[in-house]
């Protein structure tokens, strides 16, 4: 091995234990010589090299070695003539090339660097050259007339050409490359690629300003393509079957800021960035960001660590830029976002921020950079696309499209507006999303979760969260929120999918929510309230197959301010209400809807109006607690509830209330296909501190057992009305009480404070069985003339009534619910053919006339469009006349 000097001691021991123990070939160090087979002359000075001749081919020049190593502070100059558009030089002498020092090159020539045994960039490492530096462990270079240029097939005398280079073949030895320490930087404009068997960076810098930084890390025996752009050279890796792994540790650093924002791509097998290693492109100027794209066949994954700097992705348009920011582009099997390192977009000036594409089959989101000693937090880890304040331009979207999605401990995805330019959206797509989990500091204020928010001084709208999926498990404290600080518009909630559950708290009690918010603006570093703005809350909107609300798990919109709440719709084929949140271990930060019994909360705060409560399902079961609230706890009104559904069970202590303190009572109306059952101290309740809300209830059947009760009380206004239609009430009866919880009975009450009582109307609309009676008239006509015997001419009639038994249902009844829409399906048709019997002549008969007298209606008829209609008997004297035998021969 060779003697190293004592100058050289600390960098060239480290490297040559490391090219032993990672197989590289150690280099014969401080040497660059000419192998002789090119016109290469190589000329040294101390440690400086002066590289000329070289075979020249129209612009391109070929160089080639036996050996290339540069010691510590050297150099190797190429001096080429200033025309010179690429230099290929090529090692040949099977042993790798340690560069640790300045590679420089003439005019804008573009510098390539080819030896499969490997390359390794030193601390002292750097480029002064006017193009683009791509160096390599492939084998050869192709050209696009087929010509290669290889190092390991040399030969006396090379074919060269003077055509570009369209491809990069690795050989079947080809090594790694690996960067230590190094500042390597092009140019504004230009590419810097390193392709290799491996590839690891390790507190290293790579600068292409406005360029492009092309990382590419691939098994032996492939192929990569090569092409010639405005900015160099791009990597295509549409050949390659098999990849290898990449490696950024120790705060390494790749940087393609400027004008416009350079280009990042990497694509390997396994990437991994860690110890606040950083890949960053930000706009500065008009241009558009070009963005960051990674592509790993295995994994990328970033591991954060508690540092003021963590380990990131980043693509921002900065406070001088009128362009847009990059997007940031991944695709992987399998992403790891871990211990509170970021994939971050952010627009600060007039452009808008870029996009965050993320294609795998599992997203991984998961914890924080936590200080463990003091809890200090620097940092959670987070994908997110925010406008900062000052800004006017709009935030970019947060894109999930995976199979498996789990954001955990803290974890969040978030798109924030404080500028004047709309938010970002989230939108995810999977078979399962999983939120679970909490900070490690517990503090409520910090939540795993997704967060669309417009902050203090914002005016646009905040961004929506879209969420369609399989499978979404929400539990144990996380938030998915939207919500607004300003004057600004929040955020919609949108939930598509096949089951959802909601479920449990945090260990200070905060419950699992769906919330949309809107809030006062306050001073987050003195937590003091400066103003209440007037933003407009967002919506909340699920369409699911299965909902199931648990241990506290809620969704809930809230105003605090004088903006309106937004209303929650939910659609489902059956909905689950059931639990209580545990108690709270300390007085939380904020209590707005954040702890309690699980189910559905539209409030009011503040003097704002609370939003509406919609629900349609067919079976929607309350029971622990549970219970679907609008409220004005504040000086506003209440909102509205509508439920409709086939069943409705309360059970118990469950609860459906409208409460306001000051404002206008909120209204209940339910639309019940078949039965509402009250049991355990359940209770439907409308109260108010003004005028009590009112109840609507529609249901076949309505049954309250064990102290429940439906209750339209007022303080100081007027109770409210309660409106009942049914066939049939058990266990409920009317009461003038004002504390009808005290009373162990089932109460139905309107009652108020000041005797203004409201009005309580039940309809029974159940169906008289006398109504199908009919009293007969007094004066008998003569039976012969009722009964035709037997026509000859219509011998052929008859009438015939098929079934399983029974007899035909009375036309004067309510009519039966077959279908779910309430409608009889069975009809009667009389299918014979009468034309016969349609004459000019008409048939008389001997009944005489008398005026119709008004009869009382005995029954109910449901109408296609839901309407109850009243029916009654005709008047027994005014009887339908008969045809008989006699009048048919007659009218003939």
């Amino acid at each position: 091995m060779t003697v190293i000097d004592s100058g050289h001691k600390g960098i060239f021991g480290i490297l040559v234990t490391w090219f032993f123990t990672s197989g590289l070939i150690p280099p014969t160090f401080a040497q660059v010589s000419s192998d002789g087979t090119t016109k290469t002359i190589v000329n040294s000075n101390d440690k400086n090299f002066t590289i000329t001749n070289g075979d020249r081919v129209g612009n391109n020049l070929f160089h080639s070695f036996s050996q290339f190593s540069i010691p510590s502070h050297g150099s190797a100059f190429f001096n080429n003539a200033s025309d010179i558009q690429n230099i290929f030089s090529r090692v040949t002498g099977g042993s790798a090339s340690l560069i640790d020092g300045l590679i420089k090159a003439n005019g804008s020539a573009n510098v390539f660097l080819l030896n499969p045994s490997g390359i390794i960039f030193g601390q002292n490492a750097s480029l002064q050259i006017g193009g683009s530096f791509v160096a390599t462990t492939a084998e050869s270079l192709l050209f696009a007339d087929g010509l290669k240029f290889s190092a390991k097939h040399r030969g006396n005398s090379p074919l060269l050409t003077l055509s570009v280079p369209i491809g990069l073949q690795m050989g079947s030895s080809s090594k790694s490359i690996k960067v230590e320490g190094a500042k390597l930087e092009v140019p504004v404009g230009r590419t810097l690629a390193l392709v290799g068997n491996k590839l690891t960076f390790d507190q290293s810098v790579i600068t292409a300003s406005d360029g492009r930084v092309e990382l590419g890390s691939v098994a032996v025996n492939n192929l990569v393509g090569l092409s010639a752009n405005t900015a160099g050279f791009s990597l295509n890796f549409n050949s390659v079957t098999q990849f290898q792994d990449m490696n950024l540790i120790n705060a390494a650093k790749i940087d393609t800021s400027g004008n416009q924002g350079g280009a990042i791509a990497l694509q390997g097998q396994k990437i991994t960035l860690s110890g606040s290693s950083t890949l960053t492109s930000h706009t500065l100027g008009t241009g558009s960001g070009q963005g960051i794209l990674l592509k790993a066949s295995d994994s990328l994954e970033l591991i954060g660590q508690p540092a003021l700097s963590n380990t990131a992705i980043t693509a921002y348009s900065q406070p001088t830029a009128g362009g847009r920011g990059g997007d940031v582009t991944i695709e992987t099997p399998i992403l790891n976002v871990l211990n509170g390192a970021q994939i971050n977009t952010r627009a600060y000036g007039l452009g808008d921020a870029g996009n965050i594409q993320v294609k795998s089959k599992t997203v991984n989101v998961i914890g924080e950079a936590i200080h463990t000693p003091t809890k200090q937090r620097f940092s959670v880890s987070t994908l997110a696309s925010n406008t900062m304040n000052g800004s006017q331009g709009h935030g970019g979207n947060v894109s999930i499209n995976a199979t498996q999605v789990n954001i955990r401990d803290g974890a969040e995805l978030r798109a924030t507006a404080r500028g004047t330019g709309d938010g970002g959206n989230i939108l995810v797509t999977a078979d399962n999303l999983s939120v679970t989990g909490e900070t490690a500091t517990g503090e409520p204020a910090f939540l795993t979760g997704m967060s669309t928010s417009n902050r203090e001084y914002a005016t646009g709208k905040g961004g929506d969260i879209i969420l369609n999926v399989g499978k979404l498990e929400v539990l144990n404290g996380p938030g998915i929120r939207t919500g607004t600080y300003g004057e600004g518009t929040s955020g919609n909630i949108i939930v598509n999918a096949d089951e959802v559950t909601l479920g449990g708290s945090s260990s200070t009690g905060v419950a699992t929510r769906f919330f949309a918010s809107t809030n006062g603006n306050y001073n987050f570093a003195t937590n003091e309230l400066i103003s209440l703005g007037k933003g407009k809350g967002g919506n909340i909107t699920f369409t699911v197959g299965k909902l199931n609300l648990l241990d506290g798990g809620r969704i809930s919109t809230s105003t605090e301010t004088y903006g309106q709440a937004g209303n929650i719709s939910i659609q489902a084929n059956s909905i689950n209400i059931a639990g209580v949140s545990q108690v709270p271990s300390g007085q939380l930060l904020y209590s707005l809807d954040a702890t309690g019994p699980s189910g559905l909360y539209a409030s009011s705060t503040g003097p704002g109006i609370a939003g509406s409560v919609h629900v349609t399902t067919k079976n929607l079961s309350l029971s622990d607690r549970g219970e679907i609230v609008v409220s004005g706890k504040g000086t506003g009104n209440a909102g509205n509830m509508l439920i409709q559904t086939n069943d409705l069970k309360l059970d118990q202590a469950s609860k459906l209330r409208s409460e306001a303190n000051a404002g206008e009572g909120g209204n209940i109306d339910l639309q019940l296909r078949d039965v509402l059952l009250m049991r355990n101290g359940s209770i439907i309740s409308a109260q108010a501190g003004g005028n009590g809300g009112n109840i609507t209830i529609n249901a076949p059947n309505i049954v309250g057992l064990e102290n429940s009760d439906i209750i339209a009380n007022a303080v100081q206004g007027r109770g409210g009305n309660i409106h009942i239609a049914t066939e049939g009430i058990i266990g409920l009866k009317y009461g003038n009480l004002l504390n009808p919880r005290e009373v162990l009975t089932n109460d139905i009450t309107a009652s108020s404070q000041f005797n203004v009582n409201g009005t309580v109307q039940i309809n029974n609309v159940g169906v008289d069985p006398n109504s199908g009676l009919v009293e007969l008239p007094n004066n008998l006509t003569d039976p012969s003339q009722q009964i035709a015997s037997g026509c000859s001419a219509t011998s052929s009639s008859s009438f015939i009534a098929t079934g399983r038994g029974g007899i035909p249902k009375n036309p004067t009844g309510e009519m039966k619910k077959d279908g779910y829409d309430g409608l009889s399906r069975r009809t009667w048709s009389d299918l014979r053919n009468i034309s016969a019997y349609r004459k000019n002549h008409p048939v008389m008969t001997q009944i005489p006339q008398s005026s119709e007298i008004i009869v009382q209606a005995v029954g109910v008829h449901r109408l296609p469009d839901g309407k109850i209609e009243l029916v009654a008997d005709k008047s027994p004297t005014q009887m339908q006349p008969f045809v008989t035998c006699a009048a048919v021969k007659k009218s003939k």
